[in-house]
């Protein structure tokens, strides 16, 4: 056994030790369900032990939602924690609702507010969410707010979130454990907090961190010893030095380059090594240009339209902003393996949802190919096997296909209409009419409220309820109904008309709708037509998409997409 292996098993092996008393807290709570935590968290298909242990390692500290149930997401964490005894967390789980709850937890000395929250925030309902948040303080104030910088669209502005944690001794950077700080240290990112506060948040996070603070994972910066720019007072570039890698002060025509943590690539799934490819060849080709890599972490926010930052250009995975030139973002496409540059970010925020390329020519040659190559192989995102209850599954001849979305995802701010709303609308459109309504829940979306939605339409006949393969479920529909999914970007590689009721990188080429009348109208003309009335405009966007936009990853071979590139190389070049 190498050096490598026996660190590695060393830090497992203490990893366990120090978590096994919450381990032991949470299995005598009688909380978890082991297959409840792996039906809200798709990508952990463990035995029962396993997922506790990924509960204690990973869900509790990264914020995880361990369970459909609201009074079990309230519980649990303060279980794992021991901030309450097993006998007061038991009162409370079997008080039901009513006097009888609020009496158990006063015993207990919990906020029901907490509960308020997590209730109304499960049931899809984000308004009173952020109502009942405000009423909470504390840690559990702290890490709901750092979960909604990705996942609460009632939340746009994180200034007074912010100002109101400083207030809290309960949150005294003091007396803040490493991942708190960090998520103290990202809301400040959001909140548009200076830099220079930022830079002091990131000493602590360092102290605290295994050294190197560059995960010695990343082959790409394996050569790299000592603390990365987290920790540095002055920033410091990675950098080539003929075939090694080597720090040196930050140059103005580096870019600031930010390191997802492991917490993103756990979340991916079965995605984790293309994404952390994508990351490697993007970073490769910034030192290839001769630029520095300034390594910083990433904010965990989507939007960094506020976020301080000193004169560099920046690269960065999965966000959006807002008149900032200086930024390049970069996100996987819904197709596996491909990525795409975008100069001011993704879905609705995204340059390519203004018809970036209506004047580009047309490479129809490009379109068919990657046509063929989506339609005949297995390309799409997200591969879950059918269930049980629809291994039977029979599609209709006649039918429209609507995948819902997560729901508090933060494309959601785009949406005129969320995907549930416009499944009811086509539910109602087509009820009692030959063409039948097909939906398919996302296989990351974790609320009651969704299940609720589709049993009871789907007990009114209105739909059929399926977790068929997207590719088989597209194939077969005449038309495909998305909020602003990027199963509609999959659906105009099968040349499918699209009604789309949010903004996103292809809604210019579908039938864009915002109330109930557009998407009827939409449906009526799409009923009438033959075929697809937007492919040309389908056809012009996919070529500029795939020649300027896309690059690919774990393809090799002279198909391979590499154009997207350029838009990186044009961004470095940038004074």
């Amino acid at each position: 056994m190498g050096a490598a292996s026996l660190s590695r098993y060393a830090d497992h092996l203490s990893a366990a030790l120090r978590n096994l008393p919450a381990m032991l807290r949470v299995k005598a709570s009688g909380l978890f369900d082991a297959e409840d935590y792996k039906r809200v968290n798709p990508e952990c298909d463990f035995g029962a032990l396993r997922c506790l242990w990924h509960w204690v390692r990973h869900g509790y500290p990264e914020g995880r939602i361990p369970s459909e149930s609201p009074v079990t997401n309230w519980l649990l964490p303060h279980v794992t924690s021991g901030d309450i005894s097993l006998r007061a967390a038991k009162d409370v789980s079997r008080a039901g609702r009513g006097e009888d709850l609020r009496a158990a937890s006063a015993a207990a000395g919990l906020d029901l507010s907490e509960l308020d929250y997590l209730d109304s925030y499960l049931h899809c309902d984000f308004e009173a969410a952020a109502r009942h948040l405000e009423k909470t303080s504390g840690l559990f104030y702290l890490r709901a707010v750092h979960q909604a910088l990705r996942a609460m669209p009632a939340i746009d502005n994180f200034r007074p979130a912010y100002e109101k944690i400083l207030a809290d001794p309960a949150c005294a950077p003091e007396r803040l454990s490493a991942p708190d700080m960090t998520r103290l240290r990202n809301i400040a990112f959001a909140a548009g907090a200076p830099w220079a506060q930022i830079a002091r948040y990131n000493r602590p996070i360092a102290q605290a961190s295994p050294a190197p603070a560059i995960d010695p994972g990343w082959e790409i910066f394996s050569a790299v010893a000592g603390d990365n720019a987290v920790s540095a007072e002055a920033f410091t570039s990675i950098t080539l030095e003929g075939e090694a890698f080597a720090k040196r002060p930050a140059m103005p025509d580096d870019a600031i380059l930010f390191m997802p943590d492991d917490a993103l690539w756990r979340a991916a799934g079965e995605n984790e090594k293309l994404i952390r490819e994508a990351f490697k060849l993007t970073a490769r080709r910034i030192l290839a240009s001769g630029a520095g890599a300034v390594v910083l972490p990433a904010p965990f926010t989507r939007d960094l339209s506020a976020v301080d930052l000193p004169p560099f250009r920046v690269v960065s995975y999965h966000t959006y902003a807002a008149d900032r030139p200086e930024m390049l973002h970069y996100k996987e496409s819904s197709l596996r393996g491909v990525f795409f540059f975008d100069a001011k970010g993704y879905s609705g925020a995204s340059a390519a949802g203004d018809a970036r390329f209506a004047d580009r020519p047309v490479n129809r040659d490009l379109v068919a190919r990657m046509r063929e190559r989506y339609q005949s192989s297995d390309m799409t995102k997200y591969r879950p096997a059918p269930s049980e209850e629809t291994q039977g599954f029979d599609a209709p001849e006649d039918y429209v296909f609507v995948p819902l979305q997560v729901l508090d995802d933060s494309s959601q701010r785009w949406q005129a209409l969320q995907s549930w709303r416009l499944l009811e609308i086509a539910a109602d459109y087509y009820a009692g009419s030959a063409t039948k309504v097909v939906a398919k829940r996302h296989p990351y979306d974790r609320t009651p409220f969704t299940r609720e939605l589709l049993a009871r339409l789907a007990g009114e006949h209105k739909i059929i309820v399926t977790d068929e393969p997207i590719q088989k479920l597209l194939a077969g529909a005449k038309a495909v109904c998305v909020a602003n999914s990027g199963v509609g970007f999959e659906a105009l590689l099968y040349g499918k008309p699209v009604v789309s009721t949010g903004r996103s990188e292809y809604h210019a080429c579908t039938y864009f709708c915002e109330d109930k009348t557009q998407v009827a109208a939409a449906l009526e003309a799409i009923g009438r037509a033959d075929g697809n009335p937007k492919e040309e405009e389908t056809v012009r966007y996919l070529s500029g998409f795939f020649e300027t936009a896309a690059f690919e990853v774990g393809a090799d071979g002279s198909g391979r997409l590499e154009g997207g590139f350029g838009a990186l190389d044009r961004h470095l070049r940038r004074s």
